[in-house]
């Protein structure tokens, strides 16, 4: 039976294609714990790489030897990717990776479509062996239908397989089908699909070893390396290499892989893009670096080779030390979770979802796999995400967006801590090829349960963080607006029943959730069910649209009505809870041509039904609009989710709630996309269908739903902790209330009232708040100690869901109200965090160097801590992200600052000032560098080893006269150790305060994961005031000029005719943007920017003349000509840090006017154009015009011409958004004349 998903319904059955092998480097999910199991969940897991990772890090791990067993999970809802997964560890089980004969056999029967005659008939006769043995193979599976559905795939590789010519040809055409949908132009011949397919070998081989910041120098030199290339785009080509060089064309002794083949009708759906390169790359550089310096042919595929071989004897290794368990799973992965893991109490050490957040929505995954974690600290869930641009411009962004609120407010809204520090950036830069988006990003989030030590709870009760979050959650799950128009990552895939778990989990982790409003009496003096008043007082928490409002009650009621029991409610609330199950409505709908166009092309739109409510007496014509769609024309309109689908049959089936009141008068419906709204099917009447009581249970974590029924009605008092409490997490005295704990993104706000049969005055004096926890000197910490020794002794200790800034905390006494209010900032640091970061041994790193090699890659790598995004917006005076973004971008500035002035002028004395506070010869930290300057990491990086004092935490941890000998002592003692290492002279960087906090918090962290040297340790007097702690670059997430012109065919260009063999061009070392006494070089100033940018110039005059004369697809080709050559441009200013200061906003302008004109231009050919190309010139154009609106919203040409397109493709009301941005009553005839036009239109 179909039951309801939180994940908009999408055509699964419509797939174009299969991952039969990952597109991600395999990953270890190994943590060395102290149990005997380490139990795991991978979801979504394409093949078994990573659990080769896994147990090969656990028998390298000299920790492991405690763990004596390790249990895999794995779920796929292909049928092909788990019997390809049982198939490959049977291998991998019995197989001596030793021999080239046994690894090439493993190689090809996971990657290859072509096999040797010889390994075809022994894959044959493994899957035989496995068939012969049906109770081992059965004991794969938890679930026995499973194991038969999977058993019938084996059975159908046994069949004769198509030819391999055949087959390479069906694959082509699927290349030319798929990449054709992401293209505005088809694909039609071998030589086009060839082009496309060198763009992904060259973005593969510039993938091949981490990036090493050497800006265009090394893609340069990637484009150049003919013989990697060549290996790259064989396999793209051919679907088949070998270490060898065994090749499978025009031989009749090779036979077809049927483990590639879509079960039952033997067709090839493997993803057009795939390689088994992916799975390896980047390579280590300490075995692989050196790849670039050979032409051996299959150099590629022998480095991989040498690390699979190395995954599959640690494998077999890990199997010989402990019991290694699988458990297979071919299942939907929310289904998985929510209806046979989570009944079973399930609970598990680590959960990998792949990228499955891009196909089921981050908040979805969240909240059905979080609960099936073990509540441990090394517990840990991970979410990959390949496609989050495609939502946002940095991945901070998109997690704000996709949960709805910022991480800071993830324990207390999702039980869950996110690890990464998004704030900061990456650890590493990406490569251009990602930035500029020509392959997609690959980041994972790894997320810890919270809730670990008990806290008080937070109130919700109006303009906190936690009521916000909600209003997002409604947004997203409910509304699906202002999201990008091109998503993919999964943003618009959440649904009603989403908000219903977010809220249920939440219900456990805050006070006065839901209170519930006394229901008012209904038809025939009946009180409403609480179901009803559960989805009214949600919608009114949460901002769901009348629109959405059927849907949400029919869910509730579903919820509710099986959870709640008469015997759990009191006599009154009996006669109120008229428990109804939902009603399930199901039938055939005809389908349109529309709907088979996307089943023919693989798409998957998001399916709803459209319900319109025409009363009695009202002709059907008022709701039709002039092609039969459904307009509502002013009628009652609701959309519902999609609940069953039969793509074959067409019918579909969805809820509604008993009380749906759609049958007095007629309804119709029909089904339709609810990203696009595009019609799927024909207008029928609901009376066509059919209606049954739905019973089907809900999921066990709904339960906490149950719990908001329970709230007294009146709830004046329902988020009050009464005087002499003791809960988890809170202790009060008797007479001491907490009336407030409000959790925000940056802080709590705390309320105490003092009650009044106390007697007395509440004052200051007699006043103390103390945290525990608390470091010397003040710094995170998670409890809070309050007495108040005046009226009563009075005492309240509390623990907190978020570490806060014990230095910063805020207090005040209202005597007049008896109330006692705090303020506490929120730390960035968790303490204990000690204990799992991983820790760097900076003593023994190597020095940076000097020559200018060594200088230009610092140069280049400084340069790349700032992106294109950023720097627009800070030449704009405008801030990206939120959060504190716009303070990091002073942070980077400061970092840059200190590598600089330490590498140029051998300067290790650095005070950090904050100009808004204080005599400015007092700073308020003081940082040194010790090892005689910049040090290099094993992956490259750069790092600064530090000592640091925190005057200001020490003028708190040392405060009268007595008490400063001992810091005065240390600090004369360490200033004389640096002298005699020769200093240099003092550096002194100017600061915001924002910037100081976030530059605190890092400095933290990094103390928190170094191994200090003992001589430092000495040194310092650890612990003192002191800290030893480090700085590396903070490289920015932000992707950008995404929609730029196709900078790989500019690179092939410069590699062919670069003379420099791909070195980069010498650059001075750039100087703090703010406060440098360097001067930045300016764009320009070399020859080959001076002339790339003449080149662009030109163009642009080229597509103005054309323009002039009417030929507007040439005049097209120029301006996009002028848009690539000044994409190199851009990218060497990134890249190099040449020109930052200078001519960037310049250099904007023209890339927005080219886009302008380009639209333009494209207007007008399709107004002049054949009919045929005209939707695809205004597609293209309002593509340009969103690139420059998104550089800069107030762009009047982009905005006029974007609602231009919008008219002309019939979209009025987004023509008149756009137009409404404008000013009214102008001087311009063009945009009156455009404004008339869509006034007259509606």
């Amino acid at each position: 039976m179909w039951v309801p998903s939180p994940q908009r319904r999408v055509l699964y059955e419509s797939a174009g294609f299969v991952y039969a092998f990952g597109n991600t480097k395999h990953a270890s999910l190994w943590r060395a714990t102290k149990q005997e199991k380490l139990e795991m969940l991978l979801l979504g897991f394409g093949d078994v790489r990573n659990v080769l990772s896994t147990a090969s890090a656990c028998a390298a791990d000299p920790k492991s030897a405690r763990c004596r067993q390790l249990c895999f999970h794995l779920n796929d809802i292909s049928p092909l990717n788990v019997a390809r997964g049982l198939l490959l560890l049977h291998l991998a089980n019995t197989i001596d990776p030793s021999l080239g004969e046994d690894l090439e056999f493993f190689w090809g029967v996971s990657y290859c479509l072509a096999l040797p005659a010889a390994h075809a008939t022994r894959l044959h006769a493994a899957v035989q062996q496995l068939l012969a043995a049906p109770a081992a193979l059965h004991g794969w599976f938890r679930d026995p239908a499973q194991a038969v559905q999977i058993e019938a795939v084996l059975r159908g590789w046994l069949l004769p397989a198509p030819a391999v010519a055949a087959l390479q040809a069906e694959r082509s055409q699927l290349q030319m089908q798929r990449i054709s949908l992401r293209s505005s132009t088809p694909m039609k011949t071998p030589d086009q699909l060839g082009d496309v397919l060198a763009q992904y070998a060259l973005s593969m081989v510039v993938d091949l070893l981490p990036w090493s910041f050497q800006g265009i120098g090394q893609l340069a030199a990637c484009a150049k390396h003919q013989a990697l290339l060549a290996e790259a785009r064989e396999y793209l080509e051919a679907g088949s290499i070998y270490g060898s060089g065994a090749a499978a064309a025009g031989s009749s002794t090779w036979a077809a892989n049927p483990t590639l083949l879509e079960p039952h009708t033997q067709r090839w759906k493997v993803h057009y893009s795939a390689s088994p390169f992916l799975t390896f790359i980047p390579l280590d550089p300490a075995k692989h670096g050196g790849i670039f310096d050979t032409n051996e042919p299959r150099a590629l595929t022998q480095a991989c080779l040498a690390d699979l071989q190395a995954l599959l004897r640690g494998y077999q290794a890990c199997r010989a030390q402990r019991q290694l368990e699988v458990v297979l799973w071919c299942s939907e992965a929310l289904k998985l979770c929510a209806h046979v893991l989570a009944p079973s109490q399930q609970r598990l050490d680590v959960i990998d979802t792949s990228n499955l957040s891009d196909h089921v929505g981050l908040l979805n995954l969240l909240t059905h796999t979080s609960p099936l974690l073990h509540r441990t600290p090394h517990a840990r869930l991970l979410t990959g995400h390949m496609v989050w641009g495609t939502g946002a411009s940095a991945l901070h962004e998109y997690v704000r967006v996709a949960c709805g609120a910022d991480p800071r407010l993830f324990p207390t809204l999702l039980g869950l801590r996110l690890m990464n520090d998004l704030m900061y950036g990456r650890e590493q830069p990406r490569n251009p090829m990602t930035c500029y988006g020509f392959t997609d990003a690959s980041d994972t989030l790894e997320w810890q349960p919270a809730g670990l030590d008990p806290a008080a709870l937070p109130s919700v009760t109006g303009g906190d963080g936690i009521s916000s979050a909600l209003e997002a959650w409604g947004g997203l799950c409910c509304k699906q607006e202002n999201l990008p128009p091109g998503d993919r990552s999964g943003l618009g895939l959440c649904t009603a029943l989403t908000l219903l778990h977010l809220v249920s989990g939440l219900a456990g982790r805050v006070q006065r959730l839901l209170p519930l409003q006394e229901p008012h009496c209904g038809a025939g003096s009946e009180k409403q069910a609480l179901w009803y008043q559960l989805a009214a007082s949600l919608a009114t928490l949460c901002g769901v649209p009348e629109k959405g409002m059927l849907q949400l009650r029919a869910l509730c009621c579903w919820a509710v009505q099986q959870q709640v029991t008469a015997g759990q409610l009191q006599p009154q609330q009996q006669r109120q809870a008229q428990m109804q199950a939902p009603l399930l409505v199901t039938g055939k709908v005809p389908l349109l041509a529309a709907y088979r166009a996307h089943v023919k092309a693989g798409r998957s739109p998001l399916l709803g039904v459209l319900l319109v409510h025409v009363p009695a007496g009202t002709p059907l014509s008022a709701v039709l609009g002039p092609g039969g769609d459904v307009t509502g024309g002013g009628m009652n309109t609701h959309l519902v989710d999609v609940l069953g689908f039969d793509s074959t049959e067409g019918e579909l089936s969805f809820l509604l709630p008993p009380d749906h009141e759609l049958g007095s008068g007629y309804t119709v419906l029909s089904l339709v996309s609810q990203t696009s709204g595009e019609k799927m099917s024909k207008v029928i009447p609901l009376q066509c269908l059919r209606t049954l009581p739905f019973t089907a249970p809900p999921p066990a974590w709904l339960a906490g739903l149950q719990g908001l029924l329970h709230y007294p009605i009146d709830s004046g008092t329902a988020g009050t902790n009464t005087s002499g409490s003791s809960q988890d997490g809170l202790e009060l005295s008797s007479g001491l209330v907490l009336r407030r704990l409000a959790e925000h993104a940056d802080r709590f706000e705390l309320e105490f009232v003092v009650g009044d049969e106390l007697g007395g005055t509440v004052t200051s004096s007699g006043l103390q708040l103390d945290f525990p926890d608390a470091p010397a000197g003040g710094g995170a910490c998670r409890q809070l100690q309050l007495t108040l020794k005046e009226p009563a002794k009075l005492r309240g200790k509390l623990s907190l869901p978020w570490p806060v800034d014990s230095s910063t905390a805020k207090v005040r006494v209202r005597r007049s109200t008896r109330t006692i209010s705090a303020t506490l900032p929120k730390h960035l640091l968790w303490p204990g965090d000690s204990a799992w970061l991983s820790k760097v041994a900076v003593d023994s790193l190597p020095a940076w160097g000097q020559g200018s090699d060594n200088s230009d890659e610092l140069s280049t790598l400084l340069a790349m801590m700032f992106s294109h995004p950023e720097l627009q917006a800070k030449s704009r005076g405008v801030t990206l992200g939120g959060g504190g973004m716009s303070s990091m971008y002073d942070v980077k500035e400061s970092v840059q600052a200190l590598f600089v002035r330490t590498y140029l002028d051998g300067t290790h004395v650095h005070q950090l000032r904050c100009g808004s506070a204080g005599p400015r010869d007092e700073p308020e930290l003081t940082v040194l560098v010790h090892g005689g300057g910049v040090k290099r990491l094993p992956d490259g990086r750069p790092l600064l080893h530090l000592s640091y004092v925190d005057h200001v935490s020490t003028m708190r941890q040392f405060p009268t006269e007595a008490s400063h000998s001992a810091p005065m002592r240390r600090f004369s003692k360490i200033m004389r150790f640096l002298s005699a290492a020769g200093r240099g002279p003092v550096n002194t960087v100017n600061c915001t305060a924002d910037e100081l906090r976030l530059l605190r918090f890092i400095l933290a962290r990094n103390a928190a994961a170094m191994l200090v040297p003992s001589w430092q340790a000495k040194l310092l007097e650890l612990p003192s005031e002191w800290h030893a702690s480090y700085l590396v670059p903070l490289f920015t997430d932000f992707l950008g000029l995404s929609e730029g012109p196709k900078l790989i065919d500019q690179l092939k260009d410069s590699a062919v005719n670069s003379s420099g063999g791909g070195s980069s061009a010498s650059r001075q070392l750039p100087g703090p943007r703010r406060r440098a006494t360097a001067v930045t070089p300016q764009l320009g100033a070399g020859g080959g920017a001076q002339a790339a940018r003449a080149a662009v110039l030109q163009h642009k005059a080229a597509g103005n003349a054309l323009f002039k004369q009417r030929r507007y697809a040439a005049a097209v080709d120029e301006y996009q000509a002028g848009l690539q050559a000044l994409q190199l441009v851009l990218l060497d200013v990134v890249a190099t840090g040449t020109g930052l200061a200078g001519n960037l906003p310049e250099l904007m302008s023209l890339k927005a006017d080219l886009s302008n004109n380009t639209a333009m231009a494209l207007i007008k050919q399709a107004e002049s154009g054949p009919s045929a190309a005209r939707a695809n010139c205004l597609a293209q154009a309002l593509k340009e015009c969103t690139a420059v609106i998104d550089m800069d919203a107030s762009n009047s040409k982009a905005l006029y011409r974007r609602a231009l397109v919008h008219h002309k493709m019939g979209n009025i009301s987004a023509a008149q958004q756009d137009l409404s941005k404008l000013p009214a009553g102008g001087e311009d005839a063009a945009v009156e004349s455009l404004r008339r036009q869509l006034e007259a239109a509606l």
